[in-house]
């Protein structure tokens, strides 16, 4: 059961509120191999890719043998458009998706989301999601929140907050599943941005249904010096 399937690593260096960030060193290693470890030591993931148009990115793991290094063009600004650029090279079922800046992203984690999209016969676009430790993270603008309905999809993702009380307000985790030929679909429509600039928002946009998968752990990402130093004691 879902043996044919990959995931892939999207990266690049143009971030805009924490520069170069993939490349900081946190404890002697670059935030970008956090990611990489984690994505290799999976046991549900049967190949791993890195997709950047970065080469000084390619340059700092190229010690990694088992992942795979895919050069991408530059123009793409989300992680999607990215991948499905390279989706010829790219034959599996499943797609995996794991942001660059997600260090604490676990193996365990991701096989607990992997598992539970193979389960899942009749969706084909998947996001990983958490609940909110509190309401000053939920009214914190660098985190994504998810709006779900009552059959956990996804309806609308922002970083501004309509209702703190809302029980169906979930944090948007940076991991999420495609079926290859969604992505085929994605690329031929193209994705267009939105006002804040939030890839599965535009997702949604084109008509898909995006469903929400569960986890129980609440996972900082890595979007501003503050997070920085936060992540600093966690890895």
């Amino acid at each position: 059961m879902g043996k044919n399937n990959c995931l892939v690593i999207p990266a690049r260096l143009d971030s805009t509120r924490l520069k170069n960030k993939l490349l900081i060193k946190i404890n002697n290693k670059y935030l970008i191999e956090y990611t990489i470890y984690n994505a290799l030591r999976s046991k549900k993931i049967n190949k791993v890719f890195l997709v950047s148009p970065n080469d000084k990115i390619f340059k700092k793991i190229r010690d990694y043998k088992k992942i795979f290094l895919v050069k991408s063009n530059g123009k793409y600004s989300s992680a999607s458009s990215r991948i499905s650029s390279v989706i010829g090279q790219l034959n599996y079922k499943y797609i995996f998706v794991l942001f660059g800046d997600e260090p604490l992203i676990k193996p365990n984690i991701i096989d607990q989301f992997a598992k539970k999209v193979f389960k899942d016969k009749n969706s084909y676009i998947w996001n990983a999601t958490s609940k909110f430790k509190n309401k000053q993270d939920i009214k914190n603008q660098s985190n994504v929140k998810c709006y779900l309905d009552r059959f956990s999809n996804i309806k609308e993702l922002s970083r501004s907050l309509k209702n703190v009380n809302d029980k169906y307000i979930k944090k948007s985790i940076g991991l999420f599943c495609f079926k290859s030929k969604i992505l085929k679909r994605i690329k031929k429509l193209g994705l267009k941005n939105n006002n804040e600039s939030i890839e599965q928002q535009s997702i949604l946009n084109l008509g898909f249904q995006i469903k929400s998968v569960g986890i129980e752990n609440d996972i900082p990402s890595v979007n501003t010096k503050h997070d920085l130093e936060r992540i600093k004691k966690l890895v």
